[in-house]
C-alpha cells in the first residue's frame, strides 16, 4: 500500500512539472513540435510581441497541403515581449508570400512558440523599450 501511494504520488509530481520543463525545452525552437507543444500546454499564456522583419525572403515554403494545394510561406523573426525579452518565431502566411518588406514592424500574438495572429504595424505602435531592443 505504501509503493502504491509513493507512485502516484512521483506521476503527479511529473505530471505537475511536465508543462514547466517543457515550456523551457521548446523556448526558441522553431519547429513544428515546439509549435504544436506550446499550444496545448496550460501554463503558458497568450503574449502581445512586436518584431522587426530582417528579411523579406521566406524561411521555409512547406508543400502544399493535400487539401487546397497551397503553399505555406514561413518567416522567421526576432520578437520581443513588453519587458524587452526576446525569441524566436516563425510567422505563417497561408497560400501566397507575406507582403512583408525589411524594416517592417510586427504586433504578434504567440502562445509561446505557436504564433495564433500577426499584423503588420507603424514604429509608433511600438514601446519604445523594445525599438531599442530591436535596433
Amino acid at each position: 500500500m505504501k509503493k502504491f501511494f509513493s507512485s502516484i504520488l512521483v506521476i503527479l509530481v511529473i505530471i505537475c512539472f511536465l508543462p514547466f520543463v517543457l515550456s523551457l525545452l521548446t523556448h526558441d525552437q522553431t519547429n513544428k513540435l515546439a509549435m504544436v507543444v506550446d499550444s496545448i500546454n496550460p501554463i503558458l499564456s497568450k503574449k502581445e510581441l512586436y518584431a522587426k522583419v530582417a528579411t523579406s525572403k521566406p524561411f521555409i515554403i512547406e508543400k502544399p497541403q493535400r487539401v487546397s494545394q497551397e503553399k505555406n510561406y514561413l518567416y522567421c523573426v526576432t520578437a520581443y515581449d513588453k519587458n524587452g525579452k526576446s525569441r524566436k518565431l516563425l510567422c505563417k502566411s497561408f497560400g501566397q508570400p507575406a507582403k512583408i518588406q525589411v524594416g517592417d514592424y510586427l504586433l504578434i500574438k504567440a502562445k509561446g512558440q505557436t504564433v495564433k495572429f500577426w499584423k503588420i504595424i507603424s514604429r509608433n505602435k511600438i514601446p519604445k523599450n523594445i525599438i531599442q531592443e530591436m535596433n
